[in-house]
This record gives structure tokens, sequence and C-alpha cells, in this order.
């Protein structure tokens, strides 16, 4: 059986037997020797098959023709000439003249033969538009990510063979979703053409130019001259897309360059890996350009091999939490702990700075946040506690965060939970953040900004969420003894007073620091100076009462000098009123 004849009964049982002509053509040519099974009338019959098999191959509709009257010569060993006209809706019709004088099979067989070149013309024009549009960005017509695949694979062969380099400029629009946010999607689709179209221009004659995102575009550039004319082609895009169009909207490109070298691997993921991970950086370059080279790639490797990592201590359940306790300014009686998490890799426990990005950035911190809320809530029931759990930006953005913490934590003590968010997390979906929390808040969850005064929220939205505490950062305790730095815990204080928030010092690692937090009004502190975070409490809470929260703030005093050390006691806690 032939790979046509196959093909064919293939499609016929998918539904597809109306585009069919091998069979129903092979079946009738079969009738034209049905009397006798000559040599000629098989030499008619193969060359309806080849030409039918055609349609798969053939580079165009009129190489099928062309195919066609090729066969038909070397059938009737006579002039043949034929045209192929280009009906509406998509159809063809051929014609096949010849100027010999034919026999009845001969006649029948011309006739069969142009309506298998109609008809594999037409499926052939209709596989075209079918690659085309499964290879074409519908909203700016250029080449999409397979269409690269395709493209960067060819040209990297070609590369290999011609020992050339091949580059590859990866392009990010930022700021595309602002756009939509605040304009519409209309004005953000007309951005991404005027863009489309302005990289194109710019690398017309040089480059192939894709759309492989809804924000991102792509160059490859066959043997570039050199590594200074693709960062000025870089700066060019850049510049271009700066440029105000429609309504004042302009787009601003980072872009990620990387330079394939021949006996490098023609492996086209890790082509399009390297100038993604350039791009990664130039986000964050002033320059927004950066290209990708050997420090780059060892530094890759290595945040590849600590996310693997990362990922596996996950499931294997190696991310513990330890307690710092929050600490009653006045009385120095424990009144809840925070919980924080540590990564336990080989006889280290291994703090956040060396892996929260990571895991932002790849989302493991959400089957993570999931896991220490979970041992925050056993710990709560261990200790009998109030517990502080930081919660990320990524997590908050979840549309199900409520759900999700609900599960991890349970449906009940709620009081006993205070959430930490950051200032930046409240930047994010600022309607579905106000309602996420919203809902926690109404269960009876506790919000707290972490480290506030270092981000970038407004002041007026403190007023606009359910909060219910503020975190001094720090960086603003290490200064609070000196006359500018106790000025700005007065301000956070007074804000906190202000809007019938509570107040949290963290970092207090000085008495003389915890005596000028005192004097200022601030009632809970925590930090190296009550202990280092860790895993066993026992020695500051029996868990046989939950510890009370300061029940008001402390009157602001004149600051103490910093060679005030007030009496340090750490006591038992006492039962609830």
């Amino acid at each position: 059986m032939t790979g046509f004849v196959l093909l064919t009964q293939i499609l016929a049982v998918v539904g597809l037997g109306s585009l069919l002509v091998g069979i129903p053509v092979i079946t009738g040519m079969r009738s034209l020797g049905s009397r006798r099974e000559s040599a000629r009338s098989a030499r008619m019959r193969s060359a309806v098959e080849s030409v039918a098999e055609a349609a798969w191959s053939a580079p165009s509709a009129d190489a099928i023709l062309e195919h066609a009257l090729a066969q038909c010569r070397a059938v009737t060993a006579g002039d043949v000439d034929g045209e192929l006209e280009r009906l509406a809706g998509g159809r063809f019709r051929a014609r096949i003249t010849t100027s010999r004088r034919l026999t009845a099979d001969a006649h029948q067989f011309l006739r069969e033969l142009e309506r298998v070149v109609a008809d594999a013309a037409e499926r052939h024009t209709l596989s075209a538009r079918l690659r085309a549009v499964s290879s074409t960005d519908a909203l700016t017509g250029l080449p999409n990510g397979q269409a690269l695949e395709h493209h960067l694979a060819r040209a990297l062969a070609r590369a290999a063979a011609g020992t050339h380099p091949v580059a590859l400029l990866a392009c990010d629009v930022a700021g595309l979703a602002r756009v939509n946010e605040l304009h519409g999607r209309s004005a953000g689709d007309r951005l991404l053409l005027r863009l489309a179209e302005h990289v194109g221009e710019t690398t017309r004659d040089i480059g192939f130019v894709a759309r492989t995102g809804g924000d991102q575009f792509v160059v490859v550039v066959e043997a570039p001259p050199d590594e200074t004319t693709l960062i000025e082609l870089a700066r060019r895009l850049r510049r271009g897309a700066g440029v105000r169009g429609e309504a004042g909207l302009s787009g601003r490109l980072a872009i990620g360059l990387t330079v394939w070298e021949p006996g490098d691997p023609t492996v086209v993921e890790d082509v399009l890996r390297d100038a993604h991970v350039a791009l990664a950086v130039a986000r964050s370059n002033a320059s927004g350009l950066a290209v990708f080279d050997a420090e780059l790639r060892s530094r890759t490797l290595a945040e590849t091999e600590r996310r693997d990592a990362l990922a596996q201590a996950v499931d294997a359940g190696r991310i513990v939490t330890v307690l710092q306790p929050l600490v009653d300014a006045r009385t120095l009686s424990v009144v809840g702990v925070e919980v924080l998490a540590r990564w336990h890799s080989g006889d280290r426990l291994v703090g956040p700075a060396e892996w929260l990005d990571v895991a932002e950035d790849t989302g493991l911190i959400v089957p993570l946040g999931a896991d220490v809320l979970r041992q925050a809530r056993a710990a709560s029931e261990r200790w009998r506690v109030d517990v502080a759990v930081n919660v990320s930006a990524r997590q908050l953005d979840l549309p199900d965060f409520a759900e999700r913490l609900e599960e991890a934590w349970g449906d009940d003590r709620w009081d006993m939970l205070t959430i930490e968010v950051t200032e930046s997390a409240l930047l994010f979906d600022a309607a579905h953040v106000r309602d996420t929390l919203e809902t926690l808040a109404a269960r009876g969850v506790r919000i707290s900004i972490d480290d506030f005064g270092t981000g970038y929220n407004s002041l007026a939205r403190l007023g606009q969420l359910p909060l219910h505490e503020l975190k001094i950062d720090k960086s603003f305790v290490d200064e609070v003894t000196t006359v500018e730095g106790a000025a700005v815990v007065r301000a956070i204080v007074g804000l906190a007073e202000a809007h019938g928030l509570d107040v949290v010092a963290e970092g207090v690692e000085r008495p003389a620091q915890l005596a000028a937090l005192v004097a200022l009004g601030v009632p809970t502190v925590q930090g190296y100076m009550f202990g280092r975070p860790r895993r066993d409490i026992s020695d500051v809470v029996d868990g046989r009462a939950r510890p009370r929260r300061a029940a008001a703030r402390i009157p602001q005093q004149r600051p103490a000098g910093p060679d005030a050390e007030p009496a340090l006691r750490v006591v038992r806690p006492v039962a609830s009123a």
C-alpha cells in the first residue's frame, strides 16, 4: 500500500474524505483497464497516483501542474500543454491539452488527470494556508514561536556547516500590562503593532523577526559582523521603541543578546534559553540591555542547580521553621512569635536571603508558603502563642489565596494568626489584594505591613486597607538612638496611632535601642536581644496559657539616652483575661 493511499484512508476515518482524490481516482482508473491489464493502463494509473501524492510535497500549485504534464508526456509520448485557473473560494480548474489524436482511454486519462490536478492544487493551497495560520502571530502577522524554532534550527544547521555565528536578540515590551490596564487592550494591541513594525523595519535586511509571546519579540541575525554591531542594533531598537506614537503611548524594550558560535551545541532550546537569561538581566539594568557570556552562563548554571535543589527540598519536607519571640516592650513577656522559614541543607539551616528570590521566580514559594503555614499552625497549638507568618507578593496575587490559606491553616483560631506582607506586595493588583485582605480580616486574621517605610506604598492607602499593624524595619531601629532616627520612628508611631494600628519594631539588638523605642511609644519588639530564632521556645513560654498582646500603646516620652539600660527579664506568659 502506498503512503498516499494509507493517508487517504486515515483522513477518511476522521471525516476529511471530501478532500481526498486518490482513492476515487485510482478506482476510476482501474475501470480503464478492467477488460485487460495492459502496461499502458498501468502507467496511467501510476501517473495519476503520482500527481495525487505530489499535493503533499510540491512547493506550489503550479508545480503540481508541471508534474502532471511531465507524467502525461511520459504516458502519451506527445506534446502536452496545460494551465491552472484559480477560481473563487480557493477552488481550481485545470486544463490539459495535446495535439495528438487520443484513444478513449487516453482521453479519459487526461480528464481524470485534470480533476486530480485541480483537487491536489486545492488541497495544497489549503494545507499551505493552515501551515501559515499555525506559524503566524494573529495580531502582528509576524512568525510566531513555532516558526521561530523552525527557522532557528535551520539557521544553526547552516551556521554549523558554514562556520559562522548566529545571534539572537530577545526583546521584552516593558509596561504593556499597564497600558492595557489604563487605556484598554485595544491600545495595547496598537502599541504592539507599532513596535512590530519598528522591529521589522529596523532588522529588515539582516534579521528574522518573530513575536513569541504577549509582550516579547525575538530577532535572529545570521553571520553578524561583530558584537559591537549587534549592540548598536539593540540600541536602535530601544531608541525607536521609545518614540511616542498614538495617544502618546510608547514602549520600552529590554533586550537580551546571545551569540551562538561554531562549535557550540546546535540545540535550539539552549540558544533560546541563553537569550532569555540575558533578557532577565536586561530587565533590571539601567541600560535595558544585557549580553549572555561565560560568567552569566556560570551564574545561570548555579541558579539552575539551586532551583533544582530547592525544589527537591520542598518536596522532601526539608523546609523547616524556627520561631523568634515577639516581646512586650515594657514587661518583656513573650506575646507571640514570628515563624521564619529555613532550608535544612546538609548540616546547615539556610536563611531565606540565599533562596527566597529563587522560590519567588520559580513559583516554589506557593507550596513552600503553604507548608510554612501548616507548621505555624502546629507551633501555635503546641505553645499556645499567636504566630506571625510572612506572605509573599506571589502568594497574595493568587486568585484563590484566601482559600489556600484556609486549607493550610484550618478553619478556626484565625485570631491567633498574623500575616505579614511587604509594601511592594500591595502594589500588584490593588483591588484583588484589598478584597483578599478584607476576606482574611473578616475571619479574624491580623494584617501587618512588614518593613514599613522601605517600600513605595502610598500613605493614603493605609486607610483603605484592613490593616492592624506596622512593623518598623531594622534599618530604622539601627538609627533610633540618633536624633534623626528617633524622628523617623516617632513619625511612624504617630502615623500608626492616627490609623488605629499597632506597632512592632524588629531587629532590636541593644538595650539602648529598646529604651529609645519604649520612650517613643513602641509597644512590641523583636530581635536578637531577646534570642535568636530557634525551634524550641520552652524557655520563654510554657504552652499552658496564651500570652496577651499589649493592650495599649505606650505614651511617647522624651528619648532615652543611648546608655540607658532597662532591666531585662523574660517571664512566663500570663493567662488571657
